[in-house]
């Protein structure tokens, strides 16, 4: 059985597989990361060349990591409240007698 559901979710074209660019770029609006951006350009405006190399690739390097980290969760959260809600969806169609729709047949052909 979890294995059939299994292969229905990997098969099913709604199933979200990337963030939309909405979510993309509103991850560039938390706190933190607005932070991070404003200590990257202090850091550019501020530091003498001999020293910029380091503390500055650093930074960068750090907001980097930060926001491929949070982009992960969120597409991982993304992915949780679909596989929780879908079977209820998938549940009330079937009930209306749309056991498969359009989308779906098409990726099973």
């Amino acid at each position: 059985m979890r294995f059939a559901c299994f292969m229905s979710r990997s098969i099913d074209p709604r199933r979200p597989r990337k963030l939309t660019s909405e979510q993309t770029v509103s991850i560039n609006n938390l706190p933190y990361i607005i932070k991070l951006h404003n200590q990257v350009k202090d850091l550019f405006n501020a530091l003498v060349e001999s020293r910029k190399d380091d503390r500055f690739q650093k930074a960068i390097k750090r907001l980097h990591n930060k926001k491929q980290r949070k982009r992960k969760e969120l597409l991982k959260d993304v992915k949780e409240r679909y596989k929780s809600k879908q079977p209820m969806k998938n549940s009330k169609r079937q009930l209306l007698g749309m056991v498969v729709d359009e989308d779906t047949q098409d990726a099973l052909v």
